[in-house]
């Protein structure tokens, strides 16, 4: 339990760090290093447990 949970808190800081750099990207108009973040991105979100999906959007106020 306690290493899914410290698992979890390294991914959310991967998907964090991840959009940030895609909305950096994106805004300098590099595109390619955009589509680099997203696709990274994208893999973190979809690796994310379902318990960690659901902690992040009521954290998030979606759920």
């Amino acid at each position: 339990m306690i290493l899914q949970r410290i698992t979890d808190w390294r991914r959310e800081r991967r998907i964090r760090r991840f959009a940030a750099a895609l909305k950096l990207a994106n805004a300098s108009g590099q595109h390619a290093l955009a589509r680099t973040h997203w696709e990274a991105l994208r893999r973190e979100c979809l690796a994310r447990s379902a318990a960690q999906a659901h902690r992040m959007e009521r954290a998030g106020g979606l759920a």
